[in-house]
């Protein structure tokens, strides 16, 4: 039996850890409902080309942007540990702190150019 996705479900990132940890794109990062609604404290912006949007809109919002270039040559082991430091303090509030419902959540977004795959452009693993 196939059940159908919500439709809603299309607006929203893809959920990695439940509750607690989403990979989206720029429209993702850009939709204050969805950061909102998901209640998002932190993002993770990993492109050369995508703004921080609610930098100034959404105080309560830690942005970390990573300028890096979408290619396939890029190099990027030189920014894990910063990429899981920040993920790993979002993600998991300090012993103190009680997880409730309330409590906001990280997202990660990526810089999707929205172009479609094409012979001479394959896609990318």
């Amino acid at each position: 039996m196939i059940v159908e996705r919500p439709k809603i479900a299309d607006c929203y990132p893809n959920e990695i850890f439940p509750n607690r940890l989403w990979l989206g794109d720029w429209h993702h990062a850009k939709d204050a409902h969805c950061i909102d609604t998901l209640k998002i404290t932190h993002i993770l912006n990993i492109s050369d080309s995508c703004e921080n949007y609610h930098a100034h809109t959404h105080p309560h919002i830690k942005y970390l942007r990573l300028n890096l270039e979408d290619t396939k040559n890029q190099q990027v082991d030189h920014i894990f540990h910063e990429i899981f430091a920040f993920i790993f303090e979002a993600t998991f509030p300090k012993s103190d702190q009680l997880l409730t419902r309330e409590q906001r959540y990280p997202v990660l977004t990526s810089n999707n150019k929205e172009q479609p795959p094409t012979k001479e452009r394959p896609v990318s693993n």
